[in-house]
């Protein structure tokens, strides 16, 4: 059967049925204007018509918006999409019915997938095959095999307590995927632009002492020469660094997710535990969740958030405490991403043994152990990565798993 897309009136029919109250959420609202552009480009006047009606309504967002979607179906949003809100807010599910052309919540198989649903894992399968879908490599060759953390769509949650070099961590990664001609974005929600930088630039030089105004006064030609040596890297990680807006909202951080997901592979937001407070942050966690892994699946990149413990006296996990309960926002977090890498400080390092990447066993110095809670698409869920944290370079060193 040859699929009809819906006349203006049948589509302002379906749209007054869809509750209002999906107008006040961000992705929701999001979703309604994709539904209407993969039906028809002519129904912007209906998704700004429609748009009105909320008291967030600002002029020029819908066709603004409007733009940047695509008719390709790549985020499975159809006019389908739009009639099955329609029934399910209305309480009617025979609204639609009878229509000429393919049924209304039935959308046209987009063309990539072929007939069956089996196709879309054909599709991924030859992907994978032909080296277009792909784990992304970080700094850390034995995370990258026991987690898998950064395949296509996938969310991780990176905990760490204050002063644990999370931030750090971040600033290597980016370092990294850049100089690998991979595209990454970072939204930093703490210090701004040139604080990054300058961290950045340390890791570079090896010179952790380039984080101190006192060494650069007494060092200024050592200084210079470090700048003009990593000019280009600092550029190019400048513009992959974003700043905290004034307004740190659950609907700006998915809105930023929503732009920068358009051109990159990877996505940092550090931390997640800096947004806008909320009365129920349980449901804000719930929701930013969901709806930031229907953003990036549908784009095929990678999402990180860090975090912290809960700032709560007495928080300390013992060894038979369900892990999640010293991570901020920890059922949601827990549940909903596909990893979750708690990084521990330890005061004092200490030499433990390990097995390293070739599989042998030797002792390592350690002042960091990092736990693999949740590796839902690796093998090491429960294992502890013995890493090195380098106060000379400000970099984290990967020396095996503890044994």
């Amino acid at each position: 059967m040859t699929y009809e897309p819906p006349t203006n009136e049948q589509a302002r029919e379906i749209l007054a049925a869809v509750s209002q109250t999906r107008a006040e959420h961000y992705h929701d609202w999001i979703g309604v204007g994709m539904a209407l552009h993969a039906a028809s480009e002519a129904f912007l006047n209906l998704w700004d018509d429609w748009s009105r009606l909320s008291p967030k309504y600002n002029p020029g967002e819908c066709e603004k918006h409007w733009r940047t979607f695509s008719a390709d179906g790549k985020r499975g949003l159809t006019f389908g999409s739009l009639v099955e809100w329609a029934r399910r807010d209305s309480g009617n599910p025979d609204l639609g019915k009878g229509w000429g052309g393919a049924p209304r919540h039935e959308r046209p198989t987009p063309k990539a997938s072929g007939e069956y649903p089996s196709e879309e894992l054909r599709a991924q399968l030859q992907a994978s095959m032909d080296g277009k879908r792909f784990n992304v490599p970080t700094p850390w060759p034995m995370l990258d095999r026991m987690a898998s953390a950064l395949e296509p769509g996938k969310v991780t949650t990176f905990c760490a307590p204050q002063g644990a070099s999370k931030s750090f961590a971040v600033l290597q990664l980016a370092t990294h995927l850049l100089s690998n001609s991979l595209p990454v974005s970072v939204l930093m929600l703490e210090d701004d632009r040139p604080f990054h930088l300058r961290r950045a630039l340390a890791q570079l030089e090896g010179n952790g002492e380039l984080t101190r105004d006192g060494w650069v006064k007494e060092h200024p030609d050592e200084t210079k020469l470090a700048w003009e040596r990593h000019a280009k890297v600092l550029d190019a990680l400048g513009r992959a660094i974003h700043e905290a807006p004034d307004e740190i909202g659950v609907d700006v951080l998915l809105d930023w997710i929503y732009v920068q997901s358009r051109c990159n592979r990877v996505l940092v937001i550090d931390p997640i535990t800096a947004k806008d407070p909320s009365p129920k942050p349980w449901i804000d966690d719930h929701h930013f969740l969901m709806r930031a892994k229907g953003v990036i699946k549908g784009r095929d990149c990678s999402l990180i958030l860090t975090t912290h413990p809960p700032k709560r006296p007495g928080i300390q996990r013992s060894k038979n405490a369900p892990w999640g309960d010293d991570v901020a926002g920890g059922a949601a977090f827990m549940r909903f991403s596909h990893t979750v890498m708690y990084l521990e400080y330890m005061r004092e390092a200490e030499e433990l043994s390990v097995k390293d990447r070739h599989g042998f066993a030797a002792p390592a110095r350690v002042n960091r152990k990092l736990q693999l809670r949740k590796t839902r698409n690796g093998y090491g869920q429960g294992l502890e990565l013995a890493f090195y944290f380098d106060p000379k370079t400000l970099r984290l060193i990967e020396c095996g798993v503890i044994i």
